[in-house]
């Protein structure tokens, strides 16, 4: 399955799910939640996910201690990909040095969408592993979705 991750004023990729290892999926099956919210550790990590997953779609938050770093709108599919760009829309509005961009809409259905809160806490090391672990978190949200609603 094809996934458009997009960074807010950053890169936008299309990844695949069928290239992530299944040690990794297992790695992070314990994120594999739907319909509720919950704030778990990531293993082996500094951070922390805060999800907040429901059927009209799912936001999940990256935090360093109790500090937000980026926030993720998520898209399991077309019925949800307007709702979700919205909600990118919206937070992004709220940011008071994002207020005056364009916010690209996604090509696909299925997508990330991450915003940056500005902070210092985090190293370049710690952003870099946010972006790798965004994927991994959202097929684990994606697994749960698809096994509940069986769509």
């Amino acid at each position: 399955m094809k996934v458009e991750h997009i960074t807010l004023l950053g890169s936008s990729v299309v990844r695949d799910t069928q290239d992530i290892n299944l040690v990794t999926v297992n790695f992070f099956k314990e994120f594999q939640i739907f319909g509720e919210v919950k704030t778990m550790d990531i293993p082996k990590t500094p951070l922390r996910v805060k999800i907040s997953s429901t059927s009209q779609g799912t936001i999940f938050d990256m935090l360093k201690g109790d500090n937000l770093l980026f926030t993720n709108i998520c898209s399991f599919n077309e019925s949800q990909e307007d709702e979700m760009y919205n909600n990118v829309i919206k937070l992004t509005n709220m940011l008071p040095n994002f207020k005056s961009i364009i916010i690209r809409r996604p090509d696909l259905d299925k997508f990330i969408y991450t915003v940056p809160v500005p902070t210092i806490l985090a190293t370049p090391d710690e952003i870099m592993l946010c972006g790798e672990i965004e994927f991994y978190i959202y097929y684990s949200l994606y697994l749960a979705y698809r096994q509940t609603t069986n769509k």
